[in-house]
């Protein structure tokens, strides 16, 4: 339920505004995370923000950024229980820790105009992803293909996309939808 609402609003947002196009400068993106796979039975969403260069072009978009992102677990302890080698019952505990995240990337976007004031668009984002998790943190490759949508709001430009976080070395990946202004 908290996830939809969150979509919907983000998308309310977007819809209600103008367009305009060929623009470049400052950008901030709020961004809300939902792990896949094997790490959604263990983490909740969690809110994340980018901030960089954007440029909108007639039929591209071009960005460059950097990111922040924590995704809690659902349970730090989850207890389980199995059976010793005389085939009693042990009860054990397995502990998670939060993940932490901080992406740079780079990003193309074929973008393909609606009408005079919005367009549609296509893209990957490719990157390098500091990443903490307990006592274990590094640097992993990120390809992260992507669509959206954009439309101005006065001089500026508001983008809205979603996009697939494919972590290939660690298995973090995340779907991640984000509402993003340019300045």
């Amino acid at each position: 339920m908290k996830n939809g609402l969150i979509l919907f609003l983000i998308l309310i947002v977007s819809f209600s505004l103008k367009a305009q196009d060929d623009k470049d400068g400052l950008f901030v993106s709020l961004d809300y995370y939902i792990p896949t796979g094997d790490a959604a039975e263990t983490y909740k969403p969690a809110v994340g923000f980018d901030v960089g260069y954007k440029a909108v072009g007639f039929r591209y978009i071009f960005s460059v950024s950097v990111g922040y992102f924590k995704i809690q677990p659902k349970q730090k302890k989850v207890y389980y229980q199995e059976l010793d080698v005389w085939g009693n019952p042990v009860t054990k505990s397995i502990t998670y820790e939060a993940y932490t995240a901080i992406p740079i990337y780079f990003s193309y976007a074929v973008k393909m105009n609606l009408t005079v004031n919005n367009a549609i668009y296509i893209g990957i984002d490719g990157g390098i992803v500091n990443y903490k998790y307990g006592g274990d943190s590094g640097n992993t490759a990120s390809l992260s293909p992507k669509i959206g949508f954009s439309q101005s709001v006065g001089k500026s430009i508001l983008t809205i996309e979603m996009r697939y976080n494919l972590l290939p070395f660690t298995g973090g990946n995340t779907w991640n939808t984000g509402v993003a202004f340019l300045f």
